[in-house]
């Protein structure tokens, strides 16, 4: 690099040869005496040889001593497990694979009757990391699920009988103990997957179509991933490091040999990897692991809502960023912490525990995180005014396994479809017939009598089937204002125009009962 100086002995250097000054005139002993005249215009002669020497001198001193300019050059550094070690991802696998597990599941099926083979049989494979040296093993609740036999083989070889401790379904985790009979096991370290940033690097181990301990490699290609399949409970790291059947429950490491994720999905058209996988963060992995080695179960925070995101309109109107809080779209438990607290449907959730709430979801797991019994807070907004109130949380039952959506996202919508016929005004620009929901509808349907609009008829292939609108959806509300007959409903939705938010508060049956559920639903007019 250039500094301001010149490397006399470098050959490369600008100048290759040492600086040094001549005389410009000789010693006066070894003139002859001019006369005056002569001897007049030779000073001036060398006054003026002076000044230029003297110009010259600066000039030179100038570029000699000049500042180097500014340094635009950029170089190469160090990212995160010195990558640029090319022999890092062997250290890494070689530090890891001995934790790696491959997991056989055998699911016996009930005799044929005939003792031909012996009755049904099914096998699978999977992987699993051990995380304790007394033999538990954290794998996916698909791996081991309805398993009557399970074997785990180590990175050696050696085999031992697999017995389950305790399964969360909502995760999709479980932990299996082997008894190793004296052998040395050697556990896995568990790494801060809040800690990831999109861009490390991170290798898969396990156990791909029963090819034990295969390793690959990839980066972290998003976080906070929800899947068409995950659960309320599961936000995924998204990597593209190859991952198949059979790494199920096996881990995903970063370069420091620490486990940040447990692989259990993939996002394929043809059952193989197409390039993208999903892991389980290692915090909601330990979260579980802890609890199910502990008391063989996991127990989770409830409210007893049933939540959603919250429709632009309803956030316009309550001055939320769009995907902001947590809508309450009915509360699902009468007799639980949310009920007793006093929130409603309709009630918009930002705050818990002082955390803002980022949408539905984070809220759920939220509350799931935190330990039953505990007194919470919650901020929420109603009719565009501010609450707080304290709720005690219950336990989430352990049959309830994902978060309810928009009932257009629900293959069974509780409502039915009609054939295509020319609807009436007002609801018709949506494309819907609706009438007074009556006292003797009520009883028709075998439902409870609300004050509303039941929907008679749904256009097909309009706004409101797009939407999940369905015959016998109960209309209870027009952007936060009540209907109670078919002529107000008409009224109002004629006031629209095209391109405006609409938001209905509907209710439908769910079950056999005649149980109504509320819900948000939100229009665009066309």
């Amino acid at each position: 690099m250039f500094n301001g100086t010149f490397n006399e002995s470098d050959p490369n250097s600008s100048v290759s040869e040492p600086l040094t000054t001549q005389p410009l005139v000789q010693p006066a002993s070894s003139r002859l005496v001019p006369s005056i005249a002569a001897a007049r215009g030779e000073r001036f002669f060398i006054l003026g040889m002076l000044a230029l020497a003297l110009s010259i001198g600066i000039a030179i001193g100038a570029v000699i001593t000049r500042p180097a300019s500014a340094d635009h050059r950029i170089m190469l550094v160090n990212s995160k497990g010195q990558i640029n070690d090319p022999s890092v991802f062997a250290k890494v696998a070689d530090a890891v694979h001995y934790s790696v597990v491959n997991i056989t599941s055998i699911e016996e099926g009930p005799s044929r009757g005939d003792g031909l083979f012996g009755g049904g049989r099914r096998t699978g494979t999977g992987s699993g990391v051990i995380l304790d040296k007394e033999g538990f093993v954290l794998t996916n609740n698909h791996v081991v699920d309805g398993a009557s036999k399970i074997s785990v083989k180590l990175y050696d070889g050696t085999q031992f009988k697999g017995t389950v401790v305790g399964t969360d379904p909502e995760a999709d985790l479980a932990v299996v103990k082997i008894d190793a009979h004296g052998h040395q096991l050697v556990e896995a370290k568990m790494g801060d997957s809040d800690k990831l940033e999109v861009g490390d690097w991170v290798l898969a181990i396990g156990s791909p179509f029963g090819l034990e301990q295969t390793v690959t490699q990839g980066i972290i290609s998003a976080k906070e991933r929800v899947t068409d399949s995950s659960s309320a409970l599961q936000q995924f790291i998204q990597t593209d490091a190859a991952i198949n059947p059979g790494n199920s429950g096996g881990p995903l490491v970063n370069l420091n040999g620490e486990v940040i994720g447990i692989n259990t999905q993939i996002a394929t058209r043809t059952g193989t990897y197409n390039g993208i996988g999903f892991a389980l963060p290692s915090s909601t992995a330990v979260e579980v692991y802890n609890q199910l080695v502990n008391g063989g179960q996991v127990h989770r925070g409830y409210l007893g809502i049933f939540p959603n995101h919250v429709p632009a309109q309803m956030a316009k109107a309550n001055n939320l960023a769009e995907g902001e809080g947590a809508l309450v779209n009915d509360v699902t438990d009468e007799d639980g912490p949310a009920a007793k607290a006093g929130l409603k449907s309709g009630d918009i959730i930002i705050e818990f525990n002082g955390a803002k709430i980022k949408d539905e979801r984070d809220l759920v797991r939220r509350v799931a995180a935190t330990p039953v019994g505990t007194n919470t807070t919650l901020k929420f907004i109603r009719d565009g005014q501010s609450h707080t109130v304290t709720v005690k949380l219950g336990e989430r039952p352990s049959t309830q396994t994902a978060i309810r959506v928009n009932p257009q996202d629900q293959q069974d919508d509780g409502g039915e479809k009609a054939p295509k016929t020319a609807p009436m005004p007002g609801g018709g620009t949506i494309g819907l017939e609706v009438e007074t929901f009556t006292a003797r509808k009520a009883e028709q349907l075998s439902m409870k009598v609300l004050p509303g609009v039941i929907i008679t008829n749904v256009l097909e292939g309009s706004v409101a089937e797009d939407v999940g609108l369905r015959r016998n959806f109960i209309i209870l509300q027009v952007n936060r204002q009540q209907v109670t007959t078919a002529d107000e409903f008409n009224k109002i939705m004629k006031t629209f125009k095209s391109g405006e938010e609409i938001t209905l508060q509907v209710a439908r049956r769910v079950g056999a009962d005649d149980k109504l559920q509320r819900s948000f639903i939100s229009i665009t007019m066309p």
